[in-house]
């Protein structure tokens, strides 16, 4: 399956597109690929960003990986959100999405593939039996959600990946999740953003 985009790049461009990446080492690992995404962004340099998660995109439907699949729609639509895309280069793509009102129902119809890619992954997370990988797919959703401002199901989606999580500790006190600095616990980190999303 492709990924759908929105005009084909002149020749040209697809040139300058592909000196962007420079300096940024090949994988072939979709993950690798949204480390890579995320530091271009951080330095900005969103033609390479760009690239980079398209790459994964593809990547991740070629290896049937739906987890990072949701990832890399839920960071493309981060992308068309970003002040990354208002680039010269983007400029033909957002004269075909008619401006803002066209450029956010792009970026939902890439959260919403998120939200289905997801969703399809749960169960097989279900199956594998793994309860921490299942919480962090529903904090995954719950992003997707967030993004949306979907909030109640948001809400429900931290809920749902905080049981997990607690149901897992249960079962094995020894693992451990990586944590943002400055949260204790993944109830600490859950409740905080619950506070942040207007949860009850």
């Amino acid at each position: 399956m492709k990924l759908p985009y929105v005009v084909q790049i002149p020749l040209f461009a697809a040139a300058l597109h592909g000196c962007a990446a420079a300096l940024v080492p090949e994988t072939g690992d979709p993950r690798t690929k949204l480390i890579q995404a995320r530091e271009m962004r951080r330095v900005t340099r969103p033609i390479a960003e760009e690239k980079l998660i398209r790459e994964a995109i593809e990547l991740s439907q070629q290896q049937n990986d739906l987890v990072r699949l949701g990832e890399a729609q839920h960071m493309y639509a981060e992308f068309l959100r970003s002040p990354g895309f208002n680039n010269q280069f983007f400029s033909e793509q957002r004269v075909k999405l008619a401006g803002g009102a066209g450029i956010e129902t792009e970026a939902r119809r890439y959260l919403q593939q998120a939200e289905k890619s997801y969703s399809s992954a749960e169960p097989v997370m279900q199956a594998k039996g793994d309860l921490f990988a299942q919480s962090n797919l529903w904090w995954r959703l719950s992003t997707v959600y967030w993004a949306l401002g979907e909030m109640a199901r948001t809400c429900e989606a931290m809920s749902k990946s905080l049981d997990l999580h607690q149901n897992g500790q249960q079962l094995d006190p020894s693992r451990k999740v990586q944590l943002p600095s400055g949260y204790k616990s993944y109830g600490d980190w859950i409740a905080s953003n619950r506070t942040r999303a207007g949860c009850r």
